[in-house]
């Protein structure tokens, strides 16, 4: 991943903390990957993407809402 400009590598179970503002990207490697992000508070103009496809997407089909939390 690359985070405020600086590549980190991530290790199956690595768990980051990304503040507010923080650019960052995922490039899963010659295995892939399953990554999952998890916010406190998600707002309509929280995301900003910089790959025309996924900018394209509307947000019920790049977010997972989660309603109850055990």
């Amino acid at each position: 991943m690359i985070l405020d400009g600086k590549t980190k590598t991530l290790k199956s179970g690595d768990i980051i903390d990304i503040k507010r503002n923080s650019h960052h990207k995922f490039k899963a490697g010659i295995n892939g990957c399953i990554f999952d992000e998890i916010s406190t508070t998600s707002y309509k103009s929280d995301s900003h993407y910089k790959n025309l496809k996924i900018k394209k997407m509307k947000r019920f089909e790049r977010k997972t809402i989660v309603t109850s939390w055990i």
